[in-house]
């Protein structure tokens, strides 16, 4: 079934996954997919059409070239923007397929008879690295300044000590608990002392904040951003915003695959819940879980992602952190 109308798709991958009652099989032997790392500049798309062939499109950035396939033959190519109705897909079905590319932003949709399909396979988003401040000579105002910042950090970081996580080798009552404010004033984060926070690069006017566990990978990415006045469907929230939260994942190097997903409600807000699969070149996996939604006139999406096959506790101790983070209204939030 398909979640979310209105603006183009950005990254949705069940496999099988079809638009309303269109379903199929997809069998995935990696014989056309290159991982969007591979060729920076070149964006690519993949989809298995029920009953028909394999598609895919390519965007090549640079040279502002769109491209569509059919297995390893070339059908349909030009310069962005200038197809503006879609590639037509040559096949021997009676049902018309549609490739179109958005002008202005990386999206691909593929349509069958006017219904969107979701993705197999799409490129994850470049991680943004954090640029470290320019070297200045040492002056006494440094040390003022430095002064300054950790009364802030202390201000707004306590440390008390008791957090109920059993994951990670913790027990009951023996890690601590650090209380971390957005800077945008969206959310307010509770982890155990044995995860570091770091900022990650995003949209303006959002917060994407990795919580990471110490000298591991799994982590929890919390994502807020201000919204428009009105009201917005939390799948909506989940196609605009999830590649920003995939590429802040410590292990998104490789490949993405939806396993799952499906509607629920928590804490009064309706909640677009996905379970997925991150692989990178050596064959390593881990489970991702996110759930978008939104509250006030603020989009939010947290998930977190933890090693396949590693404990039952360790997943539900990242959960419990996800579901500790406290909200903030826009109208709750002091101006910055």
């Amino acid at each position: 079934m398909l979640f979310g109308t209105g603006d183009a798709q950005v990254c949705r991958a069940q496999a099988p996954v079809v638009a309303r009652d269109v379903e199929g099989s997809f069998t995935y032997d990696g014989s056309v997919s290159r991982s969007a790392t591979e060729q920076k500049s070149e964006l690519r798309w993949e989809w298995q059409v029920p009953g028909g062939p394999r598609v895919a499109a390519t965007l090549d950035v640079e040279a502002a070239v769109e491209s569509v396939f059919v297995g390893a033959q070339r059908v349909g190519r030009g310069q962005r923007g200038a197809r503006p109705e879609g590639h037509v897909v040559p096949y021997a079905g009676e049902l018309p397929v549609v490739v179109t590319f958005d002008a202005n932003v990386p999206v691909c949709i593929l349509r069958v008879d006017g219904m969107e399909i979701s993705p197999a396979v799409w490129p994850v988003p470049t991680r943004g690295r954090v640029r470290p401040p320019p070297r200045k000579p040492f002056s006494l105002g440094l040390v003022v300044v430095g002064l300054v910042a950790i009364a802030a950090i202390a201000a707004i970081t306590r440390v008390c000590s008791v957090f109920d996580v059993r994951g990670f080798g913790f027990t009951r009552g023996e890690a601590g608990k650090t209380t971390w404010r957005a800077p945008n004033g969206l959310f307010v984060a509770r982890f155990p002392s044995a995860f570091a926070a770091r900022l990650a690069d995003g949209p303006p006017g959002s917060t994407t904040a990795v919580l990471q566990i110490r000298g591991g990978d799994d982590a929890i990415v919390l994502f807020a951003i201000p919204l428009e006045p009105g009201s917005r469907e939390p799948w909506w929230v989940h196609k605009r915003f999830y590649p920003e939260v995939l590429a802040a994942l410590p292990r998104a190097t490789g490949d993405y695959e939806e396993l799952s997903r499906n509607d629920d409600t928590s804490a009064g807000d309706s909640r677009a819940v996905v379970h997925g699969r991150l692989k990178n070149g050596k064959g390593e996996s881990a489970k991702v879980w996110s759930t978008a939604f939104v509250h006030g006139n603020a989009g939010y999406v947290f998930a977190y992602e933890t090693r396949e096959g590693g404990r039952d506790d360790d997943e539900s101790a990242l959960r419990r952190i996800v579901d500790a983070t406290e909200l903030s209204a826009l109208a709750e939030t002091s101006p910055r």
